[in-house]
């Protein structure tokens, strides 16, 4: 591969071959003209290396060629900046002729260094001609400032700590900020700053026909917030939380709090945990506190097991802790705050015993009193007129209730008690009932006021 010249002039076409191959890929593709032909044409600006990629069923080839430009040095200086009424020297080389335009402003428009007057910004472009003959075009801009600088600041701004703000100058070429305090860069005109407390920083506002001075403040806002110390709580206790100093708060974790986005809130938590409130100020700045709450150890009770006894006996229930205990309901107990204590209720009762420890901690238990029902009916009864076993009759406890019928075999009401005391004596109508069996039925109720009925029979042996 190699090209037909191997230095040309920049913005030119040059030619290059490829042979031997049955596709050829050249590279940089973009500057072909078409980069799969044998022979395109490249345009180059500066010294390039060129690459082609010779492929046929013997396998690939791969070659660089360089391709050279003259007049790499050819160009115009810088550009600048004057005062109004100023002047500028423009700079171009590398060539053995020059042309600058505009020339109206140029003392001498076709010499490399030309000394410019303009009275307003104007891109000077020139035409320089190298000795190999190329045409080079290069520009120069001269800005033209018409007053030293009009700064162009905020006055002030507000961050909250901890946050940065960007503050952008305007109207002026070159700025020096100061202090140098947190401050991104002192040189651009659009810098972050950050301070830890309200700043004044001042700017000088540069151009080519003097320095102007401006300042701006930031202040710094910082959230004085407060919270709730840390505290201990009984188990399924509550603690209240409450926190200062803005507008608006938030606590994490939300859970067991009944208002988790007010200033104050009842926390229950049933594990030893820490709170969170994020506070903002009336500006949106915020804070973050924290706050944590643990448990006592929960004090432990144990009771008397369920009493079952008769009405109008006297029992006694029992408690063990360690504290002070307190009985209820006070009725029917011969001491509310002793740990051993007798009760005579009237009826089904339950008494509650509830143990504060040192922590006023407290743990509850239930004692049961039950009266139920209790009925006892003969299944045998001799009414013969000796000493034992004359009458018929039920032994029973604990109802509100009584009533007792009893019929003979031929299903005859011969007998009625509306009371546990009343016996049968085994007579019917001032007659001796005869040796059988008899069909009782006893209704009643117990202590709650539920009816209850029993059926049953006994034998009469005289």
């Amino acid at each position: 591969a190699w090209p037909l010249n191997d230095t040309i002039c920049p913005g030119e076409s040059v030619q290059v071959f490829a042979t031997g191959g049955d596709s050829y890929s050249w590279g940089p593709a973009e500057l072909f003209d078409n980069p799969n032909i044998a022979s395109p044409f490249a345009t180059i600006y500066e010294e390039t290396q060129l690459t082609v990629t010779i492929s046929s069923e013997c396998g690939e080839s791969y070659l660089e060629i360089t391709v050279f430009v003259f007049g790499t040095d050819a160009a115009s200086g810088l550009d600048t900046a004057i005062c109004v009424g100023g002047s500028a020297q423009l700079v171009a080389g590398g060539g053995e002729t020059y042309t600058w335009s505009p020339s109206f402003s140029l003392d001498y428009p076709t010499i490399a260094t030309p000394l410019a007057e303009p009275t307003i910004t104007t891109y000077y472009i020139v035409e320089i001609i190298t000795p190999e003959g190329c045409q080079i075009f290069d520009t120069t801009k001269v800005r033209v400032d018409q007053d030293i600088p009009y700064p162009n600041l905020i006055d002030e701004v507000s961050i909250c700590k901890g946050d940065q703000i960007q503050i952008t100058a305007n109207g002026a070429t070159n700025y020096i900020w100061s202090p140098n305090y947190n401050i991104s860069s002192t040189t651009l005109y659009n810098p972050f700053v950050n301070p830890e407390t309200s700043t004044s920083y001042a700017v000088s506002f540069t151009n080519a026909c003097g320095t102007s001075y401006d300042t701006v403040d930031v202040n710094v806002i910082e959230i004085v917030g407060t919270i709730v110390g840390d505290t201990i709580i009984c188990p399924e206790g509550t603690a209240i939380l409450w926190a200062s100093g803005g507008v608006d708060y938030q606590w994490t974790p939300n859970i067991h709090l009944n208002r988790p986005y007010d200033s104050i809130t009842n926390a229950t938590p049933n594990n030893p945990m820490t709170y969170y409130v994020d506070i903002t100020d009336e500006f949106g700045c915020q804070t973050s506190l924290s706050t944590y709450i643990d448990l006592f150890i929960s004090p432990t009770i144990t009771v008397s097991p369920t009493v079952y006894g008769f009405v109008g006996d006297t029992t006694l229930i029992s408690a063990e802790g360690t504290g002070s205990i307190i009985w209820s309901p006070p009725q029917y107990i011969n001491c509310i705050d002793c740990f051993d204590a007798l009760v005579s209720p009237p009826n089904n009762f339950i008494y509650t015993a509830t143990l504060t420890d040192t922590n006023t901690c407290i743990a509850d238990d239930d004692v049961i009193i039950n009266y139920d029902p209790l009925i006892f009916v003969p299944n045998t009864f001799t009414p013969d007129g000796d000493v034992f076993n004359n009458s018929f009759y039920a032994v029973a406890n604990n109802v509100s209730e009584f009533e007792m019928i009893i019929f003979n075999r031929w299903g005859e009401l011969i007998f009625i008690s509306n009371s546990i005391d009343t016996h049968w004596n085994g007579d019917y109508a001032g007659n001796k009932s005869p040796d059988g069996i008899y069909v009782w039925k006893i209704q009643y109720k117990d202590l709650n006021g539920i009816d209850h009925q029993l059926v049953g029979h006994v034998a009469l042996l005289r």
